[in-house]
Formats: structure tokens, C-alpha cells, sequence
């Protein structure tokens, strides 16, 4: 009996490969996917790959992409308060009555929706479901973080974020949060190393 070396099996698979490639719908199979492969190729930068990790998907990824970068924002800031607000749970509601990604109260939503321009507090009105909605939740969330960031006067993140956590009336009364404030801040300082 004949051994069959590796030169066999090299020049037996090329064969077959060729005779493969010859059939029109093995051809087609094969520039389809090269076209859907490179069309779709997307390079992840750190901070993507850091924001996908964190918070599971890519569509909540690309949402506090989008929603920080039409804010003006830090998208690892705002990742860091959905880790610590939610865990990257859209449904979460803490025992304030908090609600959604970025744990907003329904007053606060619907005091920041009053002054967006796109009819968003008579939605959020007739449907108080939406607060759970990702985009909305965060766009609401990150007006209001931005908002509390500019009320402070020397616009300090370490102030802004104890306002959005306790409430600016807490925030004058001298309460703080810190281990939430210097989790946040940690975890933004550590993944921009």
C-alpha cells in the first residue's frame, strides 16, 4: 500500500479548491463576501473597545458615542456613570424610583425634555416607558450632566457628578457622595492610562 505524504494532500485539497472555484455559485459566494467583509470593517480605536467591553453592545456603544459627541462630552465619562448608575442595564430602577441606563428621576426627565425643542417632554408625557429607551435616557441624562457641569462654577467634574448623583439642594447643603464621584473619575482616569 502507498503512503500518501504531505505533498499528496497539498496537491490533492489545491485541486479541489480549484475545481471549487470554477463553479459560478461558489465565485459569487466568494465576492459577496469579500464585498460584506470589507464593507462592513470596522477598526476599534481603545476608547471603542474599552466603551463595547463596558457596556456589552455595540448599539448602547454607539449611542453614547453619538449623544457625547452631539454634547460636547467625554463618551468614557459618560460610559463610567452608566457603569456606576445601572451596571449597563437599560431597564434599572433604584430604590429612589430612579430609572433606565443613567438612572434619571421622571422629574428630571421630563424638567430637561421641557427644553429640548423636539417635542420630547409631550412624548415622554403621554408615555412614561420611554425614559427606558437608551437614547433617550442617556440624551436626557447627558443634557442634564452637562447642565449641572455649568452650573457649577468652577465647572468641576468631581461637583458636577455629586449634583447629578444627590441633587444640587443636597450638593448646597454640603452632602457628598465621594466613593460614587471617585469611582466614576477612577475608572475614566484608568482607561485613558
Amino acid at each position: 500500500m502507498l503512503q500518501k505524504n504531505s505533498s499528496y494532500w497539498v496537491k490533492t485539497g489545491s485541486s479541489v479548491f480549484l475545481k471549487l472555484l470554477k463553479m459560478r455559485s461558489v465565485q459569487l459566494f466568494i465576492v459577496l463576501f469579500l464585498f460584506v467583509y470589507t464593507s462592513n470593517c470596522y477598526e476599534f480605536k481603545k476608547e471603542d473597545a474599552l466603551m463595547m467591553r463596558s457596556l456589552g453592545n455595540y448599539y448602547l456603544m454607539d449611542q453614547v458615542k453619538t449623544i457625547s459627541k452631539k454634547h460636547k462630552l467625554d463618551p468614557l465619562l459618560v460610559t463610567s456613570v452608566i457603569l456606576s448608575e445601572s451596571s449597563a442595564y437599560s431597564f434599572a430602577v433604584s430604590y429612589m424610583n430612579a430609572k433606565g441606563l443613567m438612572q434619571l428621576m421622571p422629574e428630571t426627565a421630563l424638567a430637561v425634555a421641557k427644553g429640548m425643542k423636539n417635542g420630547m417632554y409631550d412624548k415622554i408625557k403621554e408615555n412614561p416607558g420611554l425614559i427606558y429607551d437608551p437614547s433617550i435616557n442617556i440624551e436626557l441624562a447627558v443634557i442634564h450632566l452637562k447642565g449641572m457641569y455649568q452650573f457649577v462654577a468652577k465647572k468641576q467634574w468631581d461637583s458636577a457628578l455629586h449634583i447629578y448623583n444627590l441633587s444640587s439642594y443636597a450638593f448646597k447643603k454640603g452632602q457628598r457622595n465621594h466613593s460614587y464621584v471617585d469611582g466614576i473619575l477612577k475608572r475614566v482616569k484608568k482607561w485613558k492610562g
